[in-house]
């Protein structure tokens, strides 16, 4: 409870009683405290039934509270104890006893009194209450396995049921369920009557080799990712009414699908899911923000929406973590104690906060030098580094459209300023690069190289001025150039440099973060040149 609530409250009872009741410096349990919990709470929260999983018959019970999670009674700290704020009926919905029948305000006095003195209830002051786990996911097997093995036991019980096994299938049916099982595909006409060939001369040999070759296609990822995927309610779009698509949601399937593939240990892979960005799997991470969510900018402005939405998106982490990974339920515990699993609303929120600081959203992964992504990335800088080179040393000049920015490539020039001309009367950008020839490329229109920017006065938007083409945030749209209606000038921008550079590349970006965001590597197969 507040604590300037129970100030008001407790000054509310003290105007309202004999001073000499408040003075007493002692409660007697037996004649003044049991009477009011027998006459007023016992009857729904005793021995024989517990409303809201709360129990008050014993001092035990009543320090560790029911479903809500808070402690009813916290000894010496009245302001503390959940008791105390729904005898004064706080909240209304939550008033003990309920509709009309408060407790008297000596009685309330009475109990606070008790409770500021340190609850003392004679002969259960050492009073232990043990949780009661009782389902049968819990507890300990009650009988011993009296079989070998479990062909034994699958046999007995089929004895006892006067039935028997399968025969054995034919080679046909073999292949097909194998294949179908281990990758989802048939097998074709060919591999059939191979394997109808080896198995008539060795049938255990044909098979083992069988079930060989289908763990290592790389259909048997694919096939068995999904029921991990499905475990974690992984999806392409992000559900709730707007659904829109999650364009990095395929980086940590093919991490799921890679990891099959090279039988990784469980222990690792779960590791990798819970801290891949610091152990150098940073696509393994998605599994925490896999499941559905409200994205941020559909919430609003409303702070409790805000924080609502913030609340859900933790919990939807909690849940993926706790089906998946401990086999339990943890969702309940976010308004009360479990009532089945062993978990309380107090492990629900520290589990919470060591997730505090994941969100939803895409991101440049956090990968390893020897990942298979950063391996094939360098692969491909490498290729189109030939290709680009071969262009220049042609005297050709190109435009390379990628996601969020373009590149503007041609034969080395030494300058010491220039100038570019836009065609559009509608210009945004929210950085531009200028990069040197050589192997650093380094960007020269950098603040630190004294480079300075100007745009065409008649198309100037004074609330983004040409300072935030160069300040090295991207993802604002820092900067535009307008050419209003009657206006016959376009945008144009000149850069001068304070010594003479040799360039070979101009980078404007429209939206970079859309490039880290979406494209990654898919955007080095799919760029556009013209």
């Amino acid at each position: 409870m507040n604590l300037r609530i129970w100030i008001v409250l407790f000054a509310f009872a003290a105007q309202t009683l004999p001073m000499q009741r408040l003075q007493s410096a002692e409660i007697d349990f037996e004649n003044d405290v049991l009477p009011i919990l027998e006459d007023n709470c016992l009857f729904c929260h005793g021995e024989d039934e517990q409303e809201s999983g709360l129990r008050l018959d014993r001092r035990g019970y009543m320090l560790r509270g029911g479903d809500s999670g808070l402690a009813a009674v916290v000894p010496n700290q009245p302001e503390k104890s959940y008791m105390i704020e729904v005898i004064n009926h706080v909240d209304e919905d939550m008033a003990m006893p309920p509709d009309e029948d408060k407790l008297a305000a000596e009685d309330i006095a009475t109990i606070t009194q008790w409770i500021a003195a340190g609850a003392v209830w004679p002969g259960q002051m050492d009073d232990v209450v043990e949780e009661e786990i009782d389902h049968w996911a819990f507890l300990p097997r009650q009988t011993e396995f009296d079989h070998a093995n479990i062909d034994e036991f699958l046999n007995s019980r089929l004895r006892d049921a006067s039935l028997s096994f399968s025969p054995p299938a034919d080679a046909r049916s073999l292949i097909r369920r194998a294949s179908i099982v281990l990758t989802g595909l048939a097998p074709t006409p060919k591999r059939t009557h191979q394997f109808q060939r080896d198995f008539s001369k060795d049938a255990d040999a044909a098979y083992e080799d069988l079930v060989d070759e289908l763990l290592a296609s790389p259909h048997f990822g694919e096939r068995w990712a999904q029921h991990w995927l499905d475990v974690i309610r992984w999806a392409e779009t992000n559900g709730s009414e707007s659904n829109l698509y999650r364009k990095n949601a395929w980086m940590y399937r093919d991490y799921v699908v890679r990891s099959f593939n090279e039988d990784k240990p469980y222990n690792d892979f779960v590791r990798d899911q819970i801290a891949g960005d610091a152990l150098g799997q940073g696509d393994a991470t998605g599994f925490l923000v896999s499941g559905p969510h409200v994205p941020a900018a559909t919430v609003g402005q409303e702070p409790t929406a805000i924080r609502q939405a913030r609340a859900d998106r933790m919990d939807e982490i909690l849940q993926t973590v706790g089906a998946s990974m401990m086999g339990v339920t943890i969702g309940c515990a976010r308004c009360h104690n479990h009532k089945f699993d062993p978990i309380s609303i107090q492990d629900y929120y520290s589990m919470s906060a060591a997730f505090q600081d994941v969100e939803f959203g895409s991101r440049f992964p956090e990968l390893s030098a020897d990942h298979p992504r950063i391996r094939r990335d360098a692969e491909l800088r490498e290729r189109l580094a030939e290709l680009r080179n071969k262009m220049r040393s042609k005297g050709w000049a190109w435009v390379e459209d990628w996601t969020g920015y373009e590149e503007i490539h041609f034969p080395p020039k030494t300058i010491d300023e220039m100038r570019i001309d836009f065609h559009g009367r509608w210009v945004m950008m929210d950085e531009m690069e200028v990069l040197e020839s050589g192997k650093d490329h380094r960007n020269v229109l950098a603040p630190e190289f004294g480079a300075t920017i100007r745009d065409n006065p008649s198309t100037h938007v004074a609330s983004q001025p040409t300072s935030n083409l160069n300040n090295g945030v991207f993802g604002t749209k820092g900067w535009r150039g307008v050419s209003k209606k009657g206006n016959k000038e376009k945008p144009w921008l000149e850069l001068s440099f304070p010594e003479t550079v040799t360039v070979e590349t101009i980078r404007m970006s429209s939206n970079r973060e859309d490039f880290l965001e979406t494209d990654y590597l898919e955007g080095i197969n799919k760029s556009k040149i013209r």
